[in-house]
């Protein structure tokens, strides 16, 4: 960090892109409560999207936070773009979000003469069940470029301690690494949450549980559907809003119908006023098949929402401390998220008690505490 009269160190945040509204995904929430703090301490930060970028209020053309958007569309020009940027800059450090931005990063610096830019890969997800998804030839360049360019890293981050771990499971060799998890304004949240002044109730029911994801398998919502089939939901007095979208809407949907509780699911797309929903739920559940961190998790533990998780890989069983904030229950087993659910609503004791347990683990992810193990790792 800078001392009086001192040129301040700057460091380099590089994305993908960055957009205005809520569900540009859980790093641009994450960004906005963390490099201001990163600026507070003496640093300038430079957040880079290598596509497009909007103008965003909390972060200024001009003074110590700033935006750069390369502007590429090929990986060819934002190779070129961010070795000009590199060598215009001249950040000590960039924090990358992603395994492809990290090769770029990490093939760009490598040009450079001395000094260059120390470069930390943030690994945000499992990078094994990503690249199961992809194409099996991408998914070998992918694996192949990792390996080649990783050990060059300063340090490996990660949002979760099976991230960094995932990594090795590929062969993948690094010095060092270190956990960075996504962090959350409590008071932010809770005050967006609170402040909507109108019921959000789509669902005419005293006991509405909430989930908040993209609509893809990993995510684990047919698991939940099915969880809430299994319950009597007339006597239980219980329904299910789901906000967000995605490829598996009209399967959810399907499911819901044909095992006879269509009328108590909501499926209520993508949502840039989600936090304002909190307000009408009893009980948030993440039922995820793996998961790099679990954003909208800690956001709603964040608001005091109690809270059910699988133990899956990735985040949300370091977040819940193995269940000492919230149950756990294992992924694909609706049979057990089923018992859970249904435990939390007869309970009101047990909500009351995680919810206050979930805003006190919360606190733990705050701006202020995480940036000081951001500028530990990247700055120390």
């Amino acid at each position: 960090m800078a001392g009086a009269g001192a040129v301040p160190t700057r460091i380099c945040v590089l994305t993908h892109r960055l957009g205005p509204v809520w569900e540009e995904g859980p790093f641009q929430r994450c960004f906005r409560w963390l490099l201001p703090e990163v600026v507070k301490r003496g640093v300038d930060v430079d957040l880079v999207a290598v596509g497009t970028a909007a103008a965003l209020a909390w972060a200024p053309d001009r003074g110590p936070l700033r935006v750069f958007a390369l502007g590429c569309d090929t990986w060819a020009s934002a190779h070129s773009e961010l070795s000009r940027y590199f060598a215009a800059r001249r950040p000590v450090a960039c924090v990358s979000v992603d395994s492809l931005l990290s090769v770029l990063a990490l093939a760009a610096a490598a040009e450079l003469g001395r000094p260059r830019p120390r470069i930390y890969p943030w690994q945000t997800t499992l990078t094994s069940a990503a690249a199961a998804k992809m194409p099996t030839p991408t998914r070998v360049k992918l694996q192949q470029a990792l390996r080649c360019r990783y050990p060059d890293a300063a340090r490996i981050l990660g949002v979760s301690s099976d991230c960094v771990a995932d990594l090795s499971s590929l062969g993948v060799r690094f010095a060092r690494s270190g956990l960075l998890p996504n962090c959350v304004d409590q008071n932010y949240v809770t005050t967006v949450a609170s402040g909507n002044g109108r019921d959000n109730r789509v669902l005419d029911c005293a006991h509405v549980v909430m989930g908040i994801g993209a609509l893809s398998r990993e995510k684990g919502y047919d698991v939940l559907v099915q969880a809430i089939a299994s319950l009597d939901t007339d006597e239980l007095d219980l329904g299910l809003v789901v906000l967000g979208d995605g490829a598996e809407r009209a399967r959810l949907t399907a499911l819901a119908d044909e095992l006879g509780i269509g009328r108590r699911v909501i499926l209520a797309g993508h949502r840039n006023d989600a936090w304002q929903w909190f307000d009408t739920a009893s009980l948030f559940v993440h039922p995820a098949r793996w998961e790099g961190f679990g954003m909208s998790l800690l956001e709603a533990m964040a608001y005091g929402l109690p809270v059910i998780a699988t133990s899956c890989p990735g985040g949300p069983k370091e977040i819940l401390e193995r269940g000492r904030h919230g149950l756990l229950v294992e992924p694909e087993n609706h049979h057990d998220l089923a018992a859970a659910v249904e435990r939390m609503v007869r309970e009101p004791d047990l909500r009351s008690d995680l919810g206050s347990r979930a805003r006190v683990r919360a606190a733990a992810y705050a701006p202020t505490t995480v940036a000081s193990v951001l500028l530990d790792m990247v700055c120390g």
